[in-house]
């Protein structure tokens, strides 16, 4: 009964990092960098809300109840970056979902789609990802080592920004994850400074992010990563079987 009262869906976006090379930027804090991303924010909500809305006309779906179907995503907002859809003319419209959008790591999605995980950058172009057939080797297309912006090397103030981009144009708080590279704070022993850590919660929360998710840390040094890299880099051009389960994974032999 719940369930069919508030009809909530939870569709989100996938891959993110690589729509951004294939536009030609990347997680570097650019003003076109951060242009692209709201448009993709607030094209997702837009369309989701506006299908919403159209099944309720055509019939297909009850008006959930419970909603202030006045509230638009415009009238929430933090960013300065001005929106460049006709809002206004889904206001106050019955609309047959509670809720619509939600930003999670989809790593077991990222799987199957092939995808970087969610809206969180790359920690490096090898990545191994879990799954029920074991663990699969990834390739991030687009990635360039020691060019590209990895998790591990990003500013959370920066990130943050990005999730608030894409927070204003989200219906529930989004999974914001940071991240944390010993390497980068090697005057303090690998240690980040309170001031850092205070700086970097204040600000994720005033850009209008509502939640933090999980601050993962690189446990691995540089050179090990590196040394890692060009195993796998090996294997493929060798056609070592990564996966080490053999003919039993049906991915790794895909």
């Amino acid at each position: 009964r719940t369930m069919l009262e508030r009809m909530s869906v939870g569709i989100g976006i996938s891959g993110l990092a690589e729509y951004l090379y294939k536009h030609g930027t990347d997680f570097d804090g650019s003003l076109k960098s951060f242009q692209i991303v709201k448009d993709l924010a607030e094209l997702h909500y837009y369309s989701l809300l506006k299908a919403s809305i159209k099944m309720v006309e055509e019939g297909e779906l009850e008006p959930v109840e419970g909603v202030d179907f006045n509230w638009l995503p415009i009238d929430t907002k933090r960013s300065k970056l001005p929106p460049s859809l006709d809002w206004e003319s889904l206001r106050g419209k019955p609309r047959g979902h509670s809720v619509l959008t939600a930003m999670m790591p989809c790593e077991s999605s990222s799987v199957f789609s092939g995808t970087t995980n969610g809206v969180y950058p790359p920690r490096s172009k090898f990545v191994y990802k879990k799954s029920r057939k074991g663990s699969l080797i990834f390739i991030c297309e687009g990635f360039r080592e020691g060019e590209s912006v990895s998790a591990w090397d990003i500013d959370n103030e920066t990130l943050s920004t990005y999730y608030a981009l894409i927070q204003d144009y989200t219906d529930q708080a989004i999974s914001a994850d940071d991240y944390y590279n010993p390497d980068n704070y090697t005057e303090t022993e690998g240690k980040k400074p309170m001031s850092k850590l205070v700086k970097e919660w204040v600000s994720h929360f005033e850009m209008g992010n509502k939640t933090k998710y999980y601050t993962n840390t690189r446990m691995d040094s540089s050179s090990n990563l590196r040394r890692l890299e060009g195993k796998i880099a090996g294997g493929l051009l060798g056609g070592v079987d990564l996966g080490g389960e053999g003919e039993d994974c049906e991915s790794c032999t895909l």
